[in-house]
């Protein structure tokens, strides 16, 4: 004999008590949310052939992408340059800040001399005119000091990685052009069974800018350096070396033997805009069955694209670790290439 009681708490939110356990379930009727013993569970009574379709709501693990402590990954060969590096950047953040305070100054400055020539007082005590014109010329030399505060990178390097590194520069451009690029924040994979879907991992990501006029005022080179930056670090490829920036202002160095960079093919199944310049290979049903054929216990079921996008993965031993997507698998795939023949001088 079963015994079960209902409790009504909210309008669609009721306590179910019975013999193997309390539970609850949220929403109306027709689709619900419901929390027990037996974990989770969606009821759909949406679907045309099962009035009480029930799926367990699984709990995936999240693989985080992402680069840890940029002060402990840069390569030994450039532990000296790093600390220059930050040593000046913060002489860069120190100059600014007394810059700005003295731009206040000066405004007060200006105002208080116009105001004693207002009051005739100016004309006949010299230091309004004297305060003013000394913070003007102490403004210029902290600008001069601001502008020459930076590290110049000497890079020599042969005619033959001169070439390979135009081909490089020439071929990121192009991915620079792409429509859509993407930093690879998580990633988890997916019961396509449970899930009813035609993908089997789940991919979460947010727009990257990729640059080849990277606004970095702390180095000049007569190399300009290829940018990347997402969310949370800013990467630089230089001829000879890979800078790593995070949002804290922590700088890492990691030459091309100790970096590990991987190009890879994703058949992505787009539920949103597709770029212009991505390439339609395939179609799959929003709900799918393991085969591929459309789940017909669903009434509002469509099909999606599946876009070919190109993947590129910077990391190290150290603790880099990071993944883009692009659009253009093309335009990455020529990168890529040129990449891989270029640091393949360094090996």
């Amino acid at each position: 004999m079963k015994s079960k009681r209902n409790i009504k708490l909210f309008p669609t939110v009721k306590l179910n008590l019975s013999k193997s356990g309390t539970g609850m379930s949220i929403g109306p009727k027709e689709m619900n949310l419901a929390l027990g013993s037996r974990g989770k569970y969606m009821n759909d009574n949406h679907t045309p052939f099962y009035r009480n379709y029930i799926y367990n709501i699984p709990n995936y693990q999240e693989i985080v992408i992402k680069t840890k402590n940029v002060d402990k990954i840069t390569s030994s060969t450039f532990e000296e340059l790093q600390a220059i590096i930050e040593e000046c950047f913060q002489e860069r953040i120190s100059l600014k800040a007394e810059i700005k305070e003295l731009q206040s100054k000066i405004s007060s400055a200006r105002f208080l001399n116009i105001l004693s020539k207002i009051f005739i007082v100016g004309f006949f005590i010299k230091w309004f005119d004297r305060n003013f014109r000394e913070k003007k010329e102490y403004l210029k030399e902290l600008l001069e000091q601001l502008d020459n505060c930076y590290v110049n990178l000497d890079i020599s390097a042969t005619e033959e990685l001169k070439e390979k590194y135009n081909q490089l520069y020439d071929s990121f451009e192009d991915v620079c052009k792409s429509h859509r690029k993407w930093s690879v924040i998580s990633y988890y994979h997916i019961n396509r069974v449970i899930e009813r879907s035609s993908a089997g991992t789940h991919i979460n990501r947010k727009y990257a800018i990729f640059s080849i006029n990277p606004d970095l005022e702390i180095i000049r080179s007569a190399f300009n350096p290829l940018s990347i930056i997402n969310s949370h670090v800013s990467i630089y490829l230089f001829p000879s070396f890979l800078l790593v920036k995070n949002r804290n202002d922590r700088f890492a160095l990691i030459e091309f033997k100790d970096l590990y960079f991987h190009f890879d093919s994703d058949h992505f199944v787009e539920d949103g805009q597709v770029p212009k310049d991505a390439k339609v290979i395939d179609y799959a049903w929003l709900r799918s069955n393991k085969d591929g054929s459309p789940d017909l216990r669903f009434r509002d079921n469509y099909q999606i694209p599946i876009c070919q996008y190109g993947r590129i993965d910077f990391q190290s031993a150290e603790g880099l670790n990071e993944s883009f997507q692009i659009s253009s698998y093309l335009h990455t795939k020529r990168f890529a290439d040129c990449l891989e023949r270029y640091m393949g001088e360094f090996v």
